[in-house]
């Protein structure tokens, strides 16, 4: 039986994540999803460092013409998309229940905590999160190949000596990778 992941469950907010962020960003994999000819309970195969997982990812709503509009710059949403999916990844697959988003040029897009941080230094998270999306895959454009640049990007802050979880969503297929180094 397939796992679940449900766009609407982020509409609500976490930890780090406010409830109107949360809303966009599930929005965002609505479109991404039906942009590409998906419904609500279209199948999504996830590779992770233990093999292959089946997901069924669901959501209310329907894409119309002023959703449409608002989502007009494919890369836009297809980054808030992924984000989506990486963070309900997170929630689903690992013990990490905080996200701070990072800053420019740290070479990752989310610090992870195990509880409520009390500081927002990075120097107090448990883990990072990369997160990567693709509309349509190509051949030159794949999993693997985002893998590997995203691989060299996170060496910026490696030094830390934590976790970092990488988290690439393709919505065409749909699959997704959710590895950890």
């Amino acid at each position: 039986m397939p796992n679940v992941l449900h766009l609407d469950d982020l509409r609500k907010g976490c930890s780090g994540i406010i409830p109107s962020w949360g809303d966009f960003m599930a929005d965002c994999a609505l479109f991404s999803f039906a942009s590409q000819g998906h419904q609500s309970g279209v199948l999504m195969n996830v590779k992770t460092d233990n093999g292959n997982e089946l997901y069924t990812i669901t959501w209310e709503g329907v894409m119309d013409f002023e959703m449409e509009k608002s989502m007009n710059d494919d890369e836009r949403a297809t980054d808030n998309a992924a984000m989506c999916i990486a963070i309900l990844l997170v929630l689903n697959r690992t013990p990490y229940t905080a996200f701070i988003p990072s800053r420019k040029k740290s070479g990752i897009d989310f610090w992870l905590f195990l509880k409520e941080p009390k500081s927002l230094h990075y120097s107090f998270a448990d883990a990072r999160l990369e997160i990567s999306g693709i509309r349509k895959e190509s051949r030159t454009n794949t999993l693997s190949i985002r893998l590997k640049l995203k691989k060299v990007q996170v060496k910026k802050s490696n030094h830390l000596g934590i976790d970092v979880y990488f988290a690439i969503t393709e919505f065409h297929k749909p699959q997704s990778m959710f590895v950890t180094k």
